[in-house]
């Protein structure tokens, strides 16, 4: 863990046990190395990143969330959890963020020691499956990052369910973990209840 946070506050690339599987990051803000990720991925730019979140506070910052949504996700327990939201940026290059705020006990401990958001992406190829191999990793990857942390993920191994918030509805982008039915019946309950 001390290592992760050395090297991301230095603004550098580490592989680190993400909720599922190994992921790069690295700070929001860390440009020359979000662009290295895209690189070493063979990624088109075009395809965003998630970003890591520790609090609705640091969401709030760096996305448009009005109270009335963060008022929902809250009240039905959705962040934190296996669930990530897209929202309009408030970040100068991007038009809209992707962002999970995590209960995966490895990222809250990381951002007991952090105050910036963090890009989140798996480590493989585009077009590839993820790479699950510890040792295929080191070898693949290690002289082109910081850090690789050899923990391992502490999720199920399903993919977060991704929705889209940048209008006054919820738009499914993919299935997960979470039911989008379930998220969508409690959004229209919650609304009804506070016209």
């Amino acid at each position: 863990m001390q290592n992760s946070v050395k090297y991301l506050k230095k603004n550098k690339i580490i592989i680190f046990p993400a909720e599922t599987l190994y992921g790069f990051s690295c700070s929001l803000y860390a440009r020359d190395s979000i662009k290295k990720v895209f690189e070493m991925k063979n990624r088109q730019e075009v395809k965003q990143f998630i970003v890591l979140v520790k609090s609705f506070e640091m969401a709030s910052e760096i996305v448009d969330i009005d109270d009335f949504k963060l008022s929902f996700l809250k009240k039905y327990n959705y962040w934190p959890n296996h669930l990530t939201i897209v929202f309009k940026s408030k970040i100068k290059d991007y038009n809209t963020l992707a962002l999970r705020y995590s209960n995966s006990k490895y990222i809250t401990e990381l951002f007991k020691k952090i105050n910036f958001p963090i890009i989140s992406t798996s480590v493989n190829y585009s077009n590839e499956p993820p790479m699950l191999n510890l040792k295929d990793i080191i070898k693949e990857f290690d002289k082109n990052i910081a850090y690789i942390n050899t923990s391992s993920p502490d999720g199920t191994g399903k993919a977060s369910t991704i929705v889209d918030f940048t209008t006054s509805e919820i738009n499914l982008i993919r299935e997960g973990e979470l039911s989008y039915k379930k998220m969508k019946e409690d959004y229209n309950e919650f609304r009804n209840n506070n016209k």
